[in-house]
């Protein structure tokens, strides 16, 4: 008899370290420093170099702590170099403390060598924190703001150069010291501000880095302009050790582990990256007193300034071109799998509708009814929810073709009452249509499907009274040459529940709605007013809404419309006063009179009992007193169809 062999326990993810430790040794380093500092007249000498020995060096062996216990992610190798420039520090300070026991230290030491040194590797860390990219790529953008830091800084630096006493009786070694510190300095600090804008920044130590360093090099630089003259006094040596024992906080990996949240960086930083730097050049230029950089150092500096800015530009159409597509591409694959899906899931409940539809043709008992009844009407809501969902998904792949219809106003409104006009409702709800509008123009389809979305929700959400569909002139176009135009206005009232103020913007989103809890009385996908809006602002206008909580909502929208060609119309009419009114009713709509049956005209208007007296070609409109323009507008339309 065999037994499966026993697997290993799994190995526990390793849990980054507590940073109590770190905290309470660096805590103690700080009062240390804080200490020396405020006694640094007492302690004047190799007891205050030694001091500051001691608490430099203790930072840098804090940093090693904290670097080893890093793992191989993305800062270990930052992190050792921040400890290994926190090392030559204090190795500077050593090699200070020693030179100054056997003579007063000059400008130039043995120990400059280490500060430099210490310089350049933390800079070396913050350059590969600045420009690696995810993975082992490169962050372009960064490289080139590291190669526009480096030239502007050295053309500075040539011009202020009689302030660093350069040139004036002081040996090489001075002279270069002078030169170096300034040109470190500057780059260092210009490459942490680089890491500091980075998402990533946490990779690399966060806030511990911006502030350590940046303490560190803010004392170097005004140090060589002289704002804090005394290189050996107490407040700049403060600076400086406050600034290791923070740096040695950033070594630590972090408590828990760092997430990075992809961001797209804002265009207005990057422009004003090209542009500032060519500032530099044209100050330069400008004539005033006291020593000048060389004429072709800044023609070749500002040669190079440019050449950077147009990179940096390049890239930045680039990444923004590239963004935009991407954008499109993944809004295009959205709208086409949402189209795709609701046309697959459309098509099996059309048969599932149908094969309802013929059952309940069939002798079922009361039970059975019931269920198919249930089946049937669950179908058309869910058909419903499908409909919207592809006319969405149509709209946002920009797939809205707009037609040129006839449109009889007036009768298209009464047919979008009668359409939402709820029958166990009747005594609750009444829909009432006002419509002046003469013949035009338009999307006979959309226009259809907004009015009757828009009346479908103001009778759902109307508990008790009325509903109103209004359309009527605004002005007319007289501008347009082509062709006579109307602006025509359509508002759907209601006296329902209203909406909010704060919720009248967002009923407008896809999938939101005025009650969104779990427990709203009216259901819906919360995409109609999101598809009427879009197809209104297709068709040339903007869906509006007003409401008062409470008291009901209005919904409206202006559409400027083609009028429809003006017809001439013949009336029928053996009533002197009734001919008058038909004549008036015509040239309302926008039409034509014509009274004698021998002149050309398009369609007829008369009454029933008039109607076989006429056997002419024309089509004719039969109208049923009290003759009025929605009736006159609608028998036009019905007649002229084909």
């Amino acid at each position: 008899m065999t037994t499966a062999p026993t697997l290993p326990a799994p190995r526990p993810a390793r849990v980054p370290p507590s940073r109590r430790l770190p905290l309470a040794l660096g805590l103690g380093l700080a009062l240390a420093a804080l200490v020396t500092a405020l006694t640094w007249d007492a302690w004047h000498g190799v007891r205050a170099d030694t001091a500051v020995l001691l608490v430099n060096g203790g930072a840098a062996a804090l940093a090693w702590a904290g670097a080893r216990r890093r793992t191989t992610g993305a800062g270990r190798v930052t992190a050792f170099l921040l400890a290994a420039g926190l090392t030559l520090n204090a190795t500077g300070d050593l090699v200070y403390l020693l030179d100054g026991l056997r003579r007063p230290v000059p400008t130039a030491s043995p120990a400059d060598a280490a500060y430099l040194a210490a310089t350049l590797v933390l800079a070396a860390a913050l350059a590969r924190a600045a420009v690696s990219g995810s993975g082992r790529r490169l962050d372009t953008d960064a490289l080139v703001d590291a190669a526009t830091v480096v030239v502007v800084s050295t053309m500075v630096l040539l011009e202020v150069q009689g302030h660093l006493g350069l040139g004036e009786g002081r040996g090489v070694l001075e002279d270069v010291v002078l030169t170096a510190y300034p040109v470190l300095d500057v780059v260092a600090l210009a490459l942490l501000a680089r890491v500091a804008l980075r998402a990533d920044r946490g990779r690399w130590g966060g806030a511990w880095l911006v502030v350590g360093l940046g303490t560190w090099l803010s004392v170097d630089l005004l140090h060589l302009v002289e704002v804090l003259p005394r290189a050996d006094g107490a407040w700049p040596n403060l600076g400086w050790m406050l600034g290791c024992v923070t740096i040695a906080q950033a070594c630590w990996p972090a408590s828990a582990p760092t997430t990075v949240v992809p961001r797209r960086p804002s265009a207005a930083p990057r422009v004003l990256l090209s542009i500032l730097p060519l500032t530099v050049p044209v100050l330069l230029l400008v004539p005033h007193e006291g020593p000048h950089a060389p004429l072709p150092v800044v023609l070749g500096g500002a040669g190079l300034l440019i050449a950077l800015a147009v990179v940096r530009t390049a890239r930045q159409l680039r990444a923004e071109e590239e963004a935009r597509a991407g954008a499109e591409a993944a809004s295009r694959a959205k709208s086409d799998f949402l189209a795709t899906m609701s046309h697959e899931i459309r098509t099996p409940m059309n048969g599932v509708l149908g094969l309802s539809s013929l059952l309940l043709t069939t002798d079922l008992d009361d039970r059975q009814r019931r269920y198919a009844e249930g089946v049937e009407s669950t179908g058309r809501a869910l058909l419903g929810i499908i409909e919207d969902l592809l006319d969405f998904a149509k709209i946002e792949a920009g797939r809205v073709d707009l037609s040129e219809d006839d449109l009889d106003v007036p009768r298209l409104l009464q047919e979008v009452a009668d359409l939402v006009v709820d029958p166990l409702r009747s005594n609750d709800v009444r829909v009432h249509v006002e419509a002046d509008v003469p013949a035009v123009r338009g999307d006979l389809g959309h226009l259809r499907q907004v009015l009757l979305n828009l009346a479908a929700n103001a009778v759902k959400f109307t508990p008790r009274g009325e509903v109103r569909l209004v359309a009527r002139v605004e002005t007319a176009d007289a501008e347009d040459a082509g062709a006579e135009r109307l602006r025509v206005r359509f508002e759907v009232h209601d006296e329902g529940v209203g909406i909010s103020p704060a919720d009248l913007d967002r009923i407008f989103e896809p999938f939101e709605q005025g009650d969104a809890s779990s427990t709203r009385t009216h259901g819906g996908t919360g995409l109609g007013l999101a598809i009427s809006r879009r197809l209104v602002a297709a068709m040339g206008g903007t869906l509006a809404a007003s409401s008062t909580p409470g008291r009901g909502s209005c919904f409206s929208f202006a559409l400027d419309l083609e009028r429809a060609p003006v017809l001439r119309v013949l009336v029928l009419e053996d009533d002197e006063v009734g001919r008058l009114v038909a004549e008036g009713v015509v040239e309302h709509l926008g039409h034509r009179v014509v009274l004698d049956p021998a002149e050309p005209h398009d369609v007829v208007l008369a009454e029933p009992e008039l109607t076989p007296s006429y056997d002419g070609p024309a089509p004719v409109a039969v109208v049923e007193r009290p003759l009025r323009p929605e009736a006159a507008a609608s028998a036009l339309h019905e007649a002229l169809q084909p």
